[in-house]
């Protein structure tokens, strides 16, 4: 179905009530010409594309739906040529991406789509852009009209005219032209959309209303081919995570992150949470380190991110430092070198700890990265607190949404048959469905419909949680409202679709094609999705609890007073593992085990280590679900698994407790009985597909690579919501600015009403 949303304008409806009419004529006639030839992109395809998209003229006009539409319309009343099946010429590039899709692709129907979408980073030199298309037809697509057409970014480009010859794979080689492709110093997407359009007759030439058997599938394998070259950094801080992270280092295997010898504890919560960023654009693999700057010289590492403050720098680095001391009151700054070797070095660093927590935030927002584009930037302490009370203000209205808000305007349903349209909600990660969720939807729709046979459904994914049949009384002003069913509360979600069946009567080899059914959902349609606040304990739940509403979720990572590099890069892993799709702007706390107060331990803990190493892990060792025996040199056997002595001194565990020092709060215990055992965990956590084994509430891995998991709760966190009085002291800043806007507008109206008494007072009497 057409995924071009439209305006509620009667004018636009019309225009495309002509295309449908000229196009479904012009089919019916029998011809099997081609159509839907994009006249634009004839001039010259692959010589566009050969130019380079980072030096282009950033003055594209903007296409609107309608446009997009009306384009379309014009495309497809050309000739089309057959689909180009063999691989063009490509300009030459050092390095190439591509851009699949996640699975096969199926257009069904008389009018179908399906949009792919990919980013080009701001360190690309983009050589060229090429569509690969593996694709089969239906057997009955023979002699007919079958176009596809091909738009970038709602602009035409190609189109051809398929048939079916045999049930083997076929192939189309598209160039998008460069001048049509953006990247990110525009916008960071760009959306590949393949129109297909199909219709089928029967021996009198009669339209075929059984829409289904004229489909066309793509592979999973098909997509977008990008050819580029780096870009030299230039020390520029608006690259970042390029060049610790890259295209080329997708791993982050050549990067360290670390902090002074010396550190403190906001020293090493700073550095993690820049850890935790850049471990969001890792691939496959997370083989980012952390650790002190003296063991990372001897890392042969050579990206380098130091975190410290100007008291603790490393001797040598301070001629970096020393032009800039006096701007470092109050005050953090990003200074991005390239070190005494010419290998790239972003020094973090300031004369207070509490600002050093300003860096992550801002490396951890790319809005706020891509506006410096110079090697150095100084950031005011307290900058963050804009960016988190302007969330805390929103809180009240988090829960609901409108299609205004989401889409820009409503949603338009153009043609016979099964017509959807899928929408994508911004929900976090971690968000769960709640029973008190509640959708209602305000549409409209023809009144030449078979109402006997027409309706409206809603999918939570793909699953069916409401439906309403149209009828013609209710055609101009139609409302479905719906709590969401018992079975999918509690399940997680990221769209919703809406599907209508416009059925006509007597659609069958009907001549007539100037009331073609149509359907719009207004953009006053609201959905009302609280979360679910209470979170079983299993990693079955990840990024819960550590992560909520999209932030880190009041996080306290536990250290051993002496850590190591390597209890530091598994902690660091974690809290990547865990935030993967956070935000910038959550809640990170670092404390050594020996300064851990369990009075003041409200918060959901990670803490790693070995019983001799890590005094919190010996002290909670009896909630442990696998104890230590009494030395701390092994783990005990209990109800779940018999272990053997050598068994039981090779095992690294993922323990996921209800933590016993807040109530609704998780602690995250990695442990072993030796630095090998930890070495294992850190592989667990570090890979992509391994941690698809993270299940249940225990863990286990030994020296063979197996893993085991067991579940022993079944009790769910519920987050105790803050009392007012909490509410309040944590909001103080909002409140206190509401407060003062509200008296002044009080004193103005006491003024204002003073002024006119007074007036009245004077006035002479008649």
């Amino acid at each position: 179905m057409f995924m071009f949303v439209l305006k509620g304008r009667r004018s636009k409806f019309f225009r495309v009530t002509i295309f449908v009419l000229i196009t479904v004529v012009f089919a019916a006639g029998g011809t099997a010409r081609d159509v839907c030839a994009a006249s634009a992109a004839k001039a010259s395809i692959a010589e566009a594309a050969a130019t380079d998209v980072s030096g282009r003229d950033n003055k594209d006009k903007i296409i609107s739906s309608e446009d997009a539409l009306l384009s379309s319309v014009g495309s497809m009343l050309e000739n089309a040529g057959a689909p180009a099946s063999t691989k063009p010429k490509l300009p030459k590039a050092g390095l190439t991406a591509d851009f699949t899709w996640d699975a096969p692709q199926i257009l069904k129907g008389i009018y179908s789509s399906a949009d792919l979408y990919f980013s080009l980073p701001k360190y690309w030199s983009t050589k060229y852009v090429c569509v690969k298309l593996e694709y089969r037809v239906s057997q009955l697509i023979k002699d007919i009209p079958c176009t596809l057409t091909f738009a970038i970014n709602k602009q035409p480009f190609y189109s051809c005219q398929l048939t079916y010859k045999n049930n083997e794979k076929n192939f189309i080689y598209v160039l998008i032209p460069a001048n049509l492709i953006k990247n990110d110093r525009e916008s960071s997407t760009n959306t590949l959309t393949i129109s297909g359009y199909a219709r089928l007759y029967n021996d009198q030439g009669c339209i075929d209303d059984e829409s289904n058997a004229n489909w066309i599938t793509f592979s999973e394998a098909s997509g977008v081919e990008v050819g580029y070259d780096l870009l030299a950094h230039q020390n520029r801080i608006d690259f970042y995570p390029y060049p610790f992270i890259s295209s080329d280092n997708q791993s982050g295997a050549d990067t360290v992150v670390t902090v002074a010898d010396t550190a403190q504890n906001e020293e090493v919560a700073a550095a993690m949470m820049i850890m935790t960023g850049l471990g969001k654009n890792t691939k496959n693999n997370n083989n980012l380190e952390i650790s002190s700057w003296q063991e990372a010289q001897s890392g042969g590492k050579s990206r380098h991110i130091l975190v410290g403050l100007t008291k603790d720098m490393p001797a040598g680095l301070t001629k970096y430092i020393q032009p800039y001391r006096n701007q470092l009151k109050g005050q953090v700054m990003l200074l991005f070198v390239n070190d005494d070797r010419g290998n790239p070095l972003l020094l973090i660093t300031s004369e207070d700890a509490d600002c050093l927590a300003e860096a992550g935030y801002f490396l951890g927002d790319s809005e706020r990265v891509s506006q410096e584009s110079d090697n150095i930037t100084f950031i005011r302490k307290g900058t963050a607190e804009i960016r988190k009370n302007a969330r805390a203000q929103s809180d009240m209205k988090a829960d609901r949404y409108n299609l205004q808000e989401m889409t820009g305007g409503g949603f338009e349903f153009i043609g016979p048959f099964r017509q959807e349209k899928t929408l994508f909600l911004p929900l976090p990660a971690d968000y769960i469905l709640s029973s008190a969720s509640k959708v209602t939807v305000n549409f409209r729709y023809s009144k030449n419909l078979d109402f006997n046979r027409s309706m409206l459904t809603v999918y939570w994914g793909d699953i069916p949680v409401g439906s309403k049949k149209l009828a013609l009384e209710n055609a101009d002003n139609d409302e479905l409202t719906f709590f969401m069913p018992a079975d999918v509360v509690g399940t997680k979600g990221s769209s919703m679709k809406f599907a209508f069946d416009l059925e006509i009567p007597d659609l069958f080899c009907t001549t007539r094609r100037d009331e073609m059914p149509w359907a719009y959902i207004t953009k006053n349609t609201s959905i009302y999705l609280p979360p679910d606040n209470s979170t079983r304990l299993s990693f079955d739940s990840r990024p819960a609890p550590f992560q909520k509403g999209g932030s880190l979720n009041d996080v306290l990572l536990v250290l051993s007073d002496k850590p190591t590099a390597a209890e530091l890069t598994l902690l660091g892993r974690t809290l990547s593992l865990y935030s993967a799709a956070a935000d910038a702007y959550g809640s990170l706390t670092v404390k050594k085990a020996g300064e851990f107060n369990e009075q003041e331990a409200n918060y959901n803990i990670i803490t790693s280590g070995t019983p001799a190493g890590n005094s919190l892990i010996s002290k909670i060792n009896d909630k442990l679900y696998f104890k230590y025996n009494s030395s701390g040199s092994e783990f005990m056997t209990n109800d779940k698994l018999i272990l053997t002595s050598d068994y039981a001194r090779s095992i690294g565990t993922l323990q996921l407790l209800k933590s016993p020092y807040a109530d609704g709060r998780a602690l995250l215990v990695l442990t072993g009985p030796d630095p090998n055992a930890l070495g294992r965990v850190t592989k667990l956590v570090s890979n992509e597909k391994m941690s698809w084994n993270l299940k249940n509430d225990f863990v286990l891995i030994d020296s063979k690579g197996n893993i085991k998991s067991y579940q022993f709760q079944n009790e769910e966190l519920t987050e105790t919501k803050p009392t007012l009085a909490k509410s309040i002291f944590e909001n103080r800043s909002s409140l206190l600015f509401a407060l003062a806007g509200t008296s002044v507008m009080v004193v103005l109206f006491l003024a204002m009403l003073l002024i006119i008494l007074r007036m009245r007072h004077k006035r002479p009497n008649p």
